[in-house]
């Protein structure tokens, strides 16, 4: 998945940010470990292109299996991408995710995992 970052490339979740794919890389792995069997589902996409860089908005939602209680739960975000032309491909410069967290993942911590991450001192925040 890390190949369609650029090397610069930021994620922003809240007020948290994830800096250089080492650490989107670490914040994704991080996500994967608490929800298993997700199925995403990508609608009312907005696409605006404007010389070497495009931004890009949608909704993203998915079912998922919160792993540490088994509880099941749907995920709902919207997400704005900007992406940026790179040696002839498009790679993602930002992504920004504006989540609808609901409390079967609230209650185990995934909300405040920008948080957690950073008292572990794992990622390099801005």
């Amino acid at each position: 998945m890390m190949e369609f970052f650029s090397d610069d490339s930021v994620v922003f979740l809240g007020r948290t940010s994830f800096r250089g794919k080492d650490s989107i890389k670490q914040f994704f792995d991080e996500v994967c470990r608490r929800l298993a069997e997700r199925k995403h589902t990508l609608n009312d996409f907005k696409v605006k292109t404007s010389g070497d860089e495009t931004k890009v908005s949608c909704n993203l939602s998915f079912s998922t299996r919160v792993v540490k209680t088994g509880e099941t739960c749907k995920v709902e975000s919207r997400d704005d991408l900007t992406l940026v032309s790179e040696g002839g491909r498009w790679a993602v410069k930002e992504l920004a995710i504006s989540s609808l967290i609901p409390k079967t993942i609230v209650k185990h911590g995934l909300k405040n995992l920008g948080k957690l991450i950073r008292a572990r001192g794992e990622f390099r925040f801005s």
